[in-house]
C-alpha cells in the first residue's frame, strides 16, 4: 500500500491509495471479510479481478472488476462489516440477490444502498463497479436497526444526484488526487440521509442536498441550452421537484427561468463575438439558442447590455503592446518554447 503524503488544509480529507489485481483465489482472499465467494464460470475472461481502493478515516472508495460468481454475506461477515454501508452503481454487468425473502437486482444506470449489517445472497454477472463505504453512524442509523437493500431506479432524482456526487469524488481520485474536500463528502453523506430517511432530515442535510441537485439541474440545463424543449417544465418532468423548490434553488439568479435566460444571452453573445462582422450572425445566434425571435433576442440584450447586439462590437480594437506583458509570464513562455525547439519570440522579432 502506498500512503500519499498529507496536505496541510484543514478542510481536504486525505486518502490513500491502493491498486491490485489477480485471479479468483486472490480476489476471494481480498474480499473475505464481506462474503463468500464461488466462481460460476471461471474462463481465462472473466477469471481477472482488479481492485482501486482509497482510504480515508471517514469514507472508503472502491472500484472493482471481476469475474462471475456466487455471494453469500452471512453472520461472520456481518461481525467484521456490519458496521458499514455500501453505495454501488454498476457501469456493466450487474447482481442479482435476496435479503430474507426480499429479492433485489442492480443494474447500470441504478444506485444500491446496501446495508452490511443484513445476512444475503447474491448472483454477479462479470462486473464493473464502484462502491463507497460509510460507517452507520454516519448516515444517523442506529446500530439494532437494519434495513433492506435500497435499490433507486435510474430516473429517481436522488440517482441521477448520487450519480453525479460520484462521478466529483471517484474522478479527481482516479485522476491521481490525494485528498478531496470535506464539503464534498458532506454533500454526498447528506444525499445518502435523504435516501435512506426518507428526506426526514434536519435543514443543513436538505440544504446539502439540495445544493447538490442544484448543481445538477444547472449542469443539465447548460447542456440542453439549445433545446427548445428546455422550459421549467420539462425541469419539474425530469427532477421530480415542485415548482416552488425549483424557484428557491434559483432564486439568488430571479427563478430557474431567468436564470435559462441569462445563460442562452451570454452563449449568444459569445457567438457573436467570434465573428461580429458577419452577416446574419446576431439572427444566426438569437435561433441557435433557442430566443423567440430577433426582436425578443434584441430585447434582452438591450435590457442587459444597454445596447443592440450589432452594436456591441463596433469600437476598434488598438493594437496590442507586447512590450507591457508581464516579464515573468515573457520569459516563461520563451523558456517553455526554446525546450520545444521554438525560436523565442521576442529574439525572432
Amino acid at each position: 500500500m502506498t500512503r500519499l503524503p498529507l496536505d496541510s488544509q484543514a478542510d481536504m480529507l486525505q486518502f490513500e491509495t491502493r491498486t491490485v489485481s489477480g485471479k479468483f483465489d486472490f480476489w476471494r482472499e481480498n474480499v473475505s471479510n464481506f462474503c463468500d465467494a464461488t466462481p460460476i464460470h471461471p474462463l481465462p475472461t472473466t477469471n481477472f479481478f482488479q481492485l482501486r481502493q482509497f482510504f480515508s478515516d471517514r469514507i472508503f472508495l472502491g472500484q472493482t472488476q471481476y469475474g462471475a460468481k456466487a455471494a453469500i454475506h452471512a453472520n461472520r461477515h456481518i461481525q467484521d462489516t456490519g458496521h458499514i454501508v455500501r453505495i454501488q452503481r454498476y457501469f456493466s454487468g450487474g447482481m442479482i440477490g435476496q435479503f430474507q425473502d426480499v429479492p433485489f437486482e442492480i443494474r447500470p444506470g441504478m444506485i444500491a444502498v446496501i446495508d452490511q449489517s443484513n445476512p444475503y445472497e447474491a448472483l454477479h454477472d462479470d462486473s464493473l463497479t464502484q462502491s463507497i463505504y460509510v460507517s452507520r453512524a454516519t448516515l444517523d442509523l442506529e446500530t439494532d436497526t437494519p434495513f433492506a437493500p435500497l435499490v433507486l431506479a435510474p430516473d429517481h432524482p436522488l440517482t441521477q444526484v448520487l450519480h453525479n456526487e460520484f462521478d466529483r469524488m471517484y474522478m479527481p481520485l482516479l485522476a491521481g488526487a490525494r485528498s478531496l474536500s470535506i464539503d464534498r463528502i458532506d454533500r454526498f453523506s447528506a444525499c445518502l440521509k435523504m435516501a435512506v430517511h426518507k428526506g426526514q432530515q434536519d435543514k443543513d442535510v436538505r440544504a446539502k442536498a439540495r445544493d447538490a441537485l442544484r448543481d445538477l439541474i444547472s449542469e443539465h440545463i447548460e447542456k440542453h441550452l439549445e433545446s427548445p424543449d428546455l422550459t421549467v417544465a420539462s425541469l419539474l418532468k425530469a427532477f421530480g421537484v415542485s415548482r416552488a423548490s425549483l424557484f428557491r434553488m434559483f432564486e439568488p439568479e430571479g427563478g430557474v427561468r431567468r436564470f435559462i435566460s441569462t445563460r442562452r444571452l451570454f452563449r449568444a453573445i459569445h457567438m457573436i463575438s467570434t465573428n461580429p462582422l458577419r452577416r446574419g450572425q446576431g439572427t444566426q445566434a438569437a435561433e441557435r439558442w433557442g430566443f423567440s425571435s430577433n426582436v425578443d433576442f434584441n430585447r434582452k440584450v438591450q435590457r442587459v447590455f444597454g445596447t443592440s447586439p450589432g452594436a456591441m462590437f463596433q469600437l476598434p480594437l488598438k493594437p496590442v503592446d507586447t512590450s507591457m506583458q508581464y516579464a515573468p509570464f515573457s520569459e516563461f513562455m520563451d523558456k517553455t518554447r526554446s525546450q520545444l525547439g521554438f525560436e523565442s519570440v521576442r529574439s525572432a522579432a
